[in-house]
């Protein structure tokens, strides 16, 4: 009897870590998934020789020009270098809405840059960017801080996935 409730005493003090270290995996499931598409987007914009784009979408269908990367998102080839998703051009990855709390948004930009509400990479593997960089910030529904996630992609096309607290990811 005693052992027992030893157990049920250590496992009431171990519970709230855990429900930590799964917002943590989640959290970092989720940027690797994001970082993925990223890198699938730029090889195809190199081996296509066209722009390719990332965007927000709310019905997997159509970009939303929203700053909501939460609903989901677009990987699609710019065959005309609009800079817009037109009807023809071939979708090549579609990631649909998380079904949780956990947000996904671009951080305000630097002075003179505009929202990033796309990611492009052009023929040469470089970020198409409003301004110097852009950074994505994902964070748990109960803002654990330890959880959160940025992603930094950088002019030169290079995108990675930065631990909460860490240089701008804050």
């Amino acid at each position: 009897m005693v052992v027992l409730g030893l157990v049920a005493i250590l496992g009431t003090l171990a519970a709230p870590s855990f429900v930590s270290l799964i917002e943590i995996n989640r959290l970092q499931t989720k940027a690797n998934s994001f970082l993925n598409d990223l890198q699938f987007a730029r090889s195809e914009a190199i081996k296509q020789g066209l722009p390719v784009y990332i965007c927000p979408t709310a019905d997997n269908a159509v970009c939303s020009g929203a700053n909501n990367w939460a609903t989901g998102w677009l990987v699609y080839v710019d065959a005309d270098s609009s800079g817009t998703l037109d009807s023809g051009e071939q979708i090549t990855r579609i990631r649909s809405a998380w079904s949780d709390q956990d947000t996904f948004v671009a951080n305000a930009p630097a002075a003179g840059a505009t929202l990033p509400l796309q990611i492009g990479y052009s023929r040469d593997g470089l970020a198409l960017l409003s301004g110097s960089s852009a950074l994505l910030s994902l964070r748990t529904a109960s803002a654990n801080a330890n959880a959160m996630r940025c992603i930094a992609i950088e002019p030169a096309g290079r995108a990675a996935v930065v631990v909460g607290g860490t240089g701008s990811c804050t």
